[in-house]
């Protein structure tokens, strides 16, 4: 069953924080949006529900961890990460929910599908922020899928910490926690462990598989009162049949193991600092498959990729008519604006790559069945039959490009597309940071008539939820966390970046209605006046 294989993945959660996600029929804000100032910090579980034709077919969680205002104001980089990192849980739980929603389940399935994701807070301090993240998912395999990962937060920095850094001497900590393994067990389970890990001679990696897993930065650990505790989940480190293993390494017995800085000397008193709440049950809406089957058949012009930098085509000119302007007039700041209650005040649809307009409906779809990311596309025209364009655009998003022949270091994915007049415009980038990959975020325009490339904008300009064409100018927005966060405009004729307009954090869904600008970022209303 195809879709059924695109597990949800935890690490994917994690570093996936865009700000998009299924339409739902839920209205926002059940739970209440000021934390309890009684606890320092607020965990809340959100149920989703999944029904299509009449059964509920899919059932998820996802949780949504949350500082007092006090914790607010004294770890705010703490507090920006755990905000981009709730969001992800949500969209990517809610992409997962709609996703397994929309294939026809076995009838001889009588339970629904389950993902579930929540959290335990494990440790809270200067030093140490532990949540451990527990995910559940049966969709169909042979057997559940389940396990936990922790997320070892700097309050300070909003970092995550590697194992390493708590360590003393990280260069024998292999060795130390093979014999403290040993210990607890028996040869026939460390034989499995050592049968079961893959070393591959011609990569970086170490041949002992508890030194790769310090190396990589893999380990699920809590540093408490008793000491060092490492876990390992189902698959981590041996066959799905040796369950969960964990291990403690104590303060007695390794006396020197960790810095002083981690260590605790008294458990701390969890239950007045943190408070568990669980929302009302969301209902999700199936999504409809949108990748291309093994019998479906089509002919797609497949693009090439000139270049990783900014690119035009030579017979491309600048638009004539004067650049627009844009000048603020209004902005509602907050400590986190709700997308759905935004585009709910103005009437906006929320952003999404596959929509549809008075002319033309969108299609984004999968390379194939073993694909996550949108890298084909399929425009029909509005209530006609017929396709107006189909286009693989594999090489603009991942590469390799024709002037190095380099290939992306992440995969990228179509974001948002539209067209005007003869020209396609489609906003390609990944759901991460610049560092991850450099050549990201950026608009190409496509000459529906030829299949051309027409122009690709510099790297590092759009990653919003959409993009806005006025007149003959693009507007879009680029930013991210520990990232500088701008509106773009640009000649959408040539892909130029003409103007740049600064924002409190990044642009997640653009509108224009006659001739006001709406911005919705993370924790900003702004309104802005165009004029030319």
């Amino acid at each position: 069953m195809k879709r059924l294989l695109k597990k949800f993945t935890v690490m994917a959660v994690l570093v996936s924080l865009a700000l998009t996600g299924c339409k739902s029929t839920k209205e926002e804000g059940t739970v209440e949006k000021e934390e309890n100032e009684k606890a320092g910090i607020v965990v809340v579980t959100h149920p989703l529900s999944c029904v299509n034709n009449g059964r509920e077919v899919v059932t998820g969680k996802y949780p949504e961890v949350k500082l007092s205002k006090k914790y607010q104001k004294k770890y705010p980089q703490l507090w920006e990460e755990l905000s981009n990192t709730n969001m992800g849980w949500a969209v990517k739980t809610k992409e997962e929910i709609s996703g397994l929603g929309g294939v026809e389940p076995e009838e001889s399935r009588e339970e629904p599908y389950v993902s579930d994701a929540t959290i335990q807070v494990l440790r809270f301090d200067k030093h140490l922020l532990i949540l451990e993240l527990d995910y559940y998912d049966e969709t169909g395999g042979a057997h559940p899928n389940h396990g936990c990962t922790t997320m070892n937060y700097d309050p300070n920095t909003g970092d995550l910490v590697a194992l390493s850094e708590t360590l003393n001497n990280p260069d024998s900590f292999a060795k130390t926690i093979r014999e403290a393994m040993e210990k607890e067990y028996d040869e026939e389970t460390m034989q499995a462990i050592d049968e079961y890990y893959y070393y591959d001679e011609d990569t970086d990696s170490s041949p002992d598989p508890f030194q790769n897993h310090l190396d990589k930065d893999t380990y699920s650990w809590v540093i408490n009162e008793k000491g060092l505790t490492i876990f390992f989940s189902p698959y981590d480190i041996a066959p799905y049949a040796y369950g969960d293993i964990s291990v403690e390494l104590s303060y007695e017995d390794y006396p020197d193991l960790i810095k002083e800085k981690y260590r605790l000397d008294e458990a701390q008193n969890l239950s007045s600092l943190v408070e568990y709440k669980e929302d009302e049950v969301e209902n999700v809406l199936p999504e409809e498959q949108n990748y291309l089957g093994d019998d479906e058949e089509s002919e797609a012009w497949t693009l090439d990729n000139p270049s990783w930098s900014y690119y035009v085509d030579d017979a491309q000119k600048a638009s004539s008519h004067t650049p627009i302007s844009l000048t603020e007039i209004s902005r509602e700041e907050s400590d986190f604006l709700d997308l759905y209650t935004w585009t709910d005040k103005y009437g906006f649809s929320y952003a999404d790559p596959c929509y549809g307009t008075d002319e033309y409906s969108y299609l984004p779809m999968y390379k194939d069945d073993n694909s996550y990311e949108y890298t084909r596309l399929r425009v029909y025209p509005a209530n006609e039959d017929g396709i107006v364009c189909e286009f693989d655009l594999s090489k603009l998003c991942d590469g390799p490009d024709s002037t190095s022949g380099t290939t992306s270091k992440v995969n990228q994915t179509i974001r948002y597309e539209a067209i005007v007049g003869d020209i396609l415009y489609v906003e390609i980038s990944h759901y991460g940071y610049a560092y991850e990959e450099k050549n990201t975020a950026y608009i190409v325009g496509i000459d529906l008539e030829t299949g051309n490339v027409l122009f690709k904008t510099e790297p590092l300009t759009a990653n919003a939820s959409n993009f806005q064409i006025y007149d003959d100018f693009i507007i879009c927005g680029y930013g991210f966390t520990s990232e500088d966060d701008y509106l773009y405009i640009l000649d959408r004729y040539t892909g130029k970046r003409i103007n740049s307009i600064p924002l409190r954090s990044a642009a997640n869904q653009i509108e224009v209605v006659d001739d006001i600008l709406y911005v919705a970022t993370y924790n900003t209303a702004y309104q802005f006046k165009i004029t030319q």
